[in-house]
């Protein structure tokens, strides 16, 4: 178990699924207990200091991947 601070941080999460090793990105807001999956770039915007956190959450969250929805047709 982790107790992640209560500040505005983000974190690079890697682990493995159904074998496969997948990297996430994730930011914790001060005052907020949520962790909110915001994707790779949003994660590097935040590192440059081009936009504070709480923006990034709102406009760069993690996109769903594609990938993982078959079509209902077949």
């Amino acid at each position: 178990m982790h107790l992640l601070p209560d500040h505005d941080l983000t974190y690079e999460v890697e682990e493995v699924v159904d074998g496969k090793r997948i990297r996430w990105y994730c930011a914790t807001l001060e005052g907020d207990p949520s962790l909110h999956r915001i994707s790779e770039y949003g994660a590097r915007v935040y590192a440059r200091r081009e936009m504070p956190l709480q923006d990034v959450v709102r406009d760069y969250p993690e996109r769903p991947n594609l990938a993982d929805y078959k079509d209902e047709e077949e």
